[in-house]
């Protein structure tokens, strides 16, 4: 039986993946009545392309237990250096990042500032856009009473449950953005997320870090003030502008040593500084803790629940988790984690999985270049964001994927990083006469604003214009693919990145869907655009090809070029094919993919545990008979497995044992429940929730004998283990 899967976010409407389709396909027909090209994908035999021919399997028996919440970004920066742009400008930027025809955007973050004091020059101090306002008021002790030498008196005076202490006007950039997204009533999802507590809650008097960048930048004595200020903004937030937040993060890779306050020699600050504040585990447990029992108190308006920590990366992650009381895992209601490192995904995966929580990618951007140098055109930078998307999801299965911020700043990126960060790219010092007040200084002779887009503008739409909130993730077992199926559970989308250097056939295989039958197949392509863009060159980025027809055996085959990003829209496949997937009391042998040995129970003792792996030989002790306690079809499918002695395996720390007991049992026992996961759909790894370790073989290519323990979470093959049907 397969569970449905479960989330708040609106289905997946089919008729628009249909108009899309449509719409893209009249622009190429227009495109090649007026002479240009469309290099369309069709039908083909594998012998007919040059390259390594690649067959493609989605398996629907294991798919997400939430629905695909969306794709998204964070506002901060940008939001608040554009919000005041001239209307046509400001429009055009916010239908790049969140029209239909754009990124197509629908999960937003709102960054609560946290501000510095009045006698900081904030505009010149912190990077364009990064001077986000905070929410308190600049005039609650008088005209100068909100300068850093008034700390300590403006942090006594502040009183967070009356208004007099707010700004509640502060931030009109990020909420004209706010205020709009509201018009159009498109978004699924809102985060706020805090990367710095006000200035007089902080130990150094900054909001951009302490003066050591590893030591706590939150006043212990102000944390509960700290979660009250960010709940008072989202209430006022919802309240004005009709939203309604689903999550409030109050904290930003806060383990890290990149938040410092620092000084030039002659003592003046220095330059192009960001929000941000160290926390360290403890202090963040103690405020999720405060920050839960704020959103819990009485009269509280929001329904908003705590999300964190937003870690950098994912082992970072972990260490955070692994520092957090009993108190505060209970109280975050979502994790968030960030792959500005990608090492551990699947260690914040089982994190998530074993302690019941939801967990969102929640930030990434970067400059995926190979040569180096600003350029829109280097399709290395959409390839590479392509495929962080693809590793992302395939080893963290977040319900929500999030950017960074698309939009960054051209001067900057063009003309002093040299560099690729961001999708959209628009001056950050536009004048009301949508002049970039840099490019007038510096005598160019045309200063205008202008929006460009580069190749991960491109890609990212393969994906963003096709998977939808409301979809499902189903697991796929080619690792540069991603594969979800709709909402109305009649087709499914898959986006497969091409990095090689050859055209290479690609075959489809939806044999383990239920039905296909009269399924068909449309391919939308983006390559790299033309040496030299102009208004006729044919279309490069979602050019559609024509529906191609899935054959009997449930498979077709299409020619995908080099150096691109397919997404294969699926239409006509439904249901789980019979003898897919995983049975509730039907008994399996386990062999490890490494080295094909099958997990065999021992005796209940010894140092190494009571499990080794041994050649398969179809005995009573390598029969172990699934138990399905919950979430079956699912990522989350959390199992029992007896012996066939009727033991139950389960864990004494970081060893096996086997223990006599009994289904019930198990449910009441994290010890003996274990969670399956897929990187492939052909294998499974086995979490135990009460260890947050995985079932693992002690060595690679391992001999019959050797101990079968409990390890963190890689992706390496010791961990990875083929079910197959015992013999009766």
């Amino acid at each position: 039986m397969t569970s449905t899967p479960t989330g708040t976010g609106p289905t997946t409407s089919t008729s628009r993946r249909r108009a899309r389709l449509g719409i893209v396909a009249a622009a190429t027909v227009a495109t090649a009545a007026a002479g240009g090209t469309v290099a369309a994908l069709v039908a083909t035999a594998p012998d007919d392309v040059a390259g390594e021919p690649l067959t493609i399997t989605p398996d629907p028996s294991y798919r997400a237990s939430e629905r695909f919440q969306g794709w998204g970004t964070s506002l901060v920066w940008f939001a608040h250096a554009t919000g005041g742009y001239p209307e046509d400008l400001r429009e055009e930027l916010y239908q790049k990042v969140f029209g239909e025809d754009g990124l197509n955007l629908t999960v937003v973050r709102y960054n609560v500032g946290g501000g510095n004091a009045t006698d900081v020059d904030s505009p010149a101090y912190m990077r364009p856009g990064g001077d986000v306002p905070g929410w308190w008021s600049p005039g609650l002790l008088g005209p100068d009473g909100a300068v850093r030498d008034a700390a300590d008196a403006y942090r006594a005076a502040f009183d967070p449950d009356d208004d007099a202490s707010y700004d509640l006007d502060a931030d009109p950039g990020q909420r004209w953005w706010v205020e709009r997204l509201a018009q159009d009533a498109r978004v699924t999802h809102w985060e706020a997320f805090s990367n710095s507590p006000p200035w007089f809650m902080t130990e150094s008097g900054y909001a951009t870090g302490g003066l050591e960048p590893t030591t706590d930048q939150l006043r212990t004595d102000s944390v509960d003030d700290f979660a009250a200020y960010m709940v008072r903004a989202v209430e006022h937030l919802e309240q004005t502008y009709g939203v309604r937040f689903s999550t409030i993060d109050p904290m930003n890779e806060p383990n890290t040593d990149y938040w410092a306050t620092r000084f030039r020699p002659d003592g003046t600050l220095e330059p192009r500084r960001q929000e941000g504040a160290h926390l360290s585990p403890a202090l963040q447990a103690t405020l999720v803790e405060s920050l839960a029992a704020r959103l819990a108190a009485p009269g509280t308006s929001t329904d908003a629940v705590v999300s964190g920590p937003d870690e950098t990366n994912p082992r970072l992650f972990v260490q955070d988790w692994e520092g957090w009381t009993p108190a505060a895992r209970e109280a975050v209601g979502q994790l968030n984690v960030h792959t500005y490192g990608t090492e551990d995904r699947v260690q914040a995966r089982d994190i998530a999985k074993a302690a019941g929580k939801r967990l969102w990618m929640s930030e990434v951007e970067g400059d995926f270049s190979i040569e180096g140098g600003f350029d829109l055109d280097d399709m290395a930078n959409g390839l590479g964001m392509a495929t962080r998307i693809v590793d992302d999801l395939r080893e963290l299965e977040p319900s929500a994927w999030v950017f960074w911020q698309p939009v960054e700043d051209l001067w900057h990126m063009e003309l002093e990083a040299d560099g690729n960060w961001g999708s959209v790219y628009v001056d950050l010092d536009c004048s009301a006469d949508g002049t970039s007040a840099r490019r007038v200084a510096a005598g160019h002779a045309d200063p205008t604003c202008r929006v460009l887009t580069n190749t991960k503008y491109d890609t990212v739409r393969n994906f963003t214009h096709y998977i939808e909130p409301g979809d499902s993730q189903v697991a796929v077992d080619d690792p540069s693919t991603t594969a979800f199926v709709h909402g109305d559970e009649d087709g499914a989308t898959l986006v497969h990145v091409n990095q090689s250097q050859s055209d290479r056939a690609v075959t489809l295989d939806l044999s383990r869907f239920a039905s296909f039958d009269g399924a068909t197949v449309t391919p939308v392509v983006t390559t790299a655009p033309p040496p030299v863009r102009t208004d006729d060159a044919a279309p490069w980025s979602l050019v559609p090809g024509e529906p191609v027809r899935v054959g009997r055996d449930g498979t077709v085959t299409l020619a995908v070029p080099a150096k691109s990003v397919t997404t294969l829209v699926v239409e006509g496949v439904s249901g789980v094919a019979d003898g897919t997937g995983l049975a509730d009391g039907t008994a399996y042998t386990l062999t490890s993919a490494d080295g094909g040995l099958a997990l065999a129970a021992g005796s209940d003792g010894g140092a190494d545990g009571a499990t080794t792996v041994e050649a398969p030989d179809g005995s009573a002790a390598q029969t172990w008979t699934l138990h399905t306690l919950s979430g079956a079809g699912t990522n989350r499918h959390v199992v029992a497995l007896s012996d066939g002695t009727g033991r139950f395996l389960a864990t004494d720390d970081d060893r096996t044992t086997l223990v006599a007991s009994d289904v019930d049992a198990a449910r009441q026992d994290p010890a003996q429940q274990w969670v399956l996961s897929s990187l492939d759909g052909r294998t499974r790894s086995l979490l135990n929730v009460a260890t947050t370790r995985q079932l693992d073989v002690a060595r690679r290519n391992a001999e019959p004998g050797t101990a079968v323990a409990l390890t963190p979470a890689t992706t390496d093959p010791q961990q990875a283990w083929t079910f197959a049907p015992a013999e009766s």
